[in-house]
């Protein structure tokens, strides 16, 4: 589905940047919300083997949401592009962190398919 592919294409065309946090978070959501298959989480775990793994320094207060923190520090710790996200609430409405392009993965498809019009992107 849309989440393989995002992956999938991502994995093939950038640099995948992760923390413990992110890890961690991605795999519950994928297991409670999106009810993923185990070969999907077992394809997840190759793709962090093969990602930039980061330990962000920064500390970033972010009162609207403290969870949410770790990400906006990944994001300026790698100097990320695109922050892919469906945080509706709290992420998606910022529109930018630093020089990141906060972006939900909808979106995230729309650029790809206009960047890679010849069906290299599902």
């Amino acid at each position: 589905g849309k989440i393989r592919n995002v992956f999938d294409f991502v994995a093939m065309n950038h640099v995948l940047c992760f923390s413990d946090n992110l890890v961690l978070e991605v795999k519950e959501k994928l297991i409670t919300k999106f009810f993923v298959d185990k070969k999907l989480i077992k394809d997840f775990d190759t793709l962090i083997s093969k990602s930039t793994r980061y330990y962000p320094k920064t500390k970033i207060d972010f009162p609207v949401d403290e969870k949410d923190a770790y990400l906006l520090e990944l994001a300026e710790e790698s100097k990320a592009g695109y922050l892919i996200t469906g945080d509706k609430k709290h992420l998606l409405p910022l529109k930018h962190w630093e020089k990141t392009i906060i972006i939900s993965p909808s979106d995230f498809i729309k650029i790809i398919k206009v960047r890679f019009p010849k069906g290299t992107f599902k």
